[in-house]
């Protein structure tokens, strides 16, 4: 049901703890690691599941593919940013919708139910407020919201087929807005 795509640099100490999450969530699908500094990898991929090795052509570049159960790592030639690193997480998916992820998060498990049980037609993108990250009660609602909140863009949920490529002009700030801007729908935030 749910694509999750996470580009990393390999700086954060918690993304082991956020793919075993993952990995464990029955929404979850499928997992793309988008490797921007593989040589920095701190992640043993091994323990989710047996290794495959093959490459991935996409309409932008050649991927290296490792796949461990749900988990695919894939190595780009160069470090290509978190814009291009959605937009070819976006391309290779094949479930309907997509979770693009900070790697610096651990998501409770509610929020993928939470998030699509509030997928409609009229749906543009459904982001979590900061103050979601933080929340003890673990109850969640939703909040139409006129612009991006602090903390939008790092975790949205969209719906793969309203997902509309990020401009290479555009590499790390404000690609959240782009998709805003760009969605034929409402966006929709969760607040507390």
């Amino acid at each position: 049901m749910i694509t999750v795509i996470i580009p990393t640099l390999w700086l954060s100490d918690v993304l082991d703890q956020s793919l075993q999450v993952l990995n464990n969530n029955k929404f979850v699908k499928e997992i793309f690691v988008i490797d921007n500094r593989p040589t920095k990898r701190n992640v043993d991929f091994e323990k989710f599941g047996e290794k495959q090795f093959s490459f991935q052509i996409t309409s932008q570049m050649f991927l290296k593919n490792e796949q461990y159960g749900k988990i695919r790592g894939l190595s780009p030639e160069r470090n290509i940013y978190v814009s291009k690193a959605w937009n070819v997480g976006a391309e290779l998916a094949t479930h309907p919708y997509l979770c693009i992820l900070n790697d610096d998060i651990v998501l409770p498990d509610n929020v993928f139910e939470f998030a699509l049980s509030e997928m409609t037609e009229q749906t543009g993108i459904i982001g979590i407020h900061s103050q979601c990250l933080t929340n003890t009660t673990n109850v969640l609602s939703i909040t139409p919201v006129a612009a991006r909140p602090m903390g939008f863009g790092c975790c949205m949920f969209i719906n793969r087929d309203k997902y509309k490529p990020i401009p290479d002009s555009i590499q790390i700030w404000y690609n959240d807005d782009y998709l805003l801007s760009t969605s034929l729908f409402e966006p929709l935030t969760t607040a507390l």
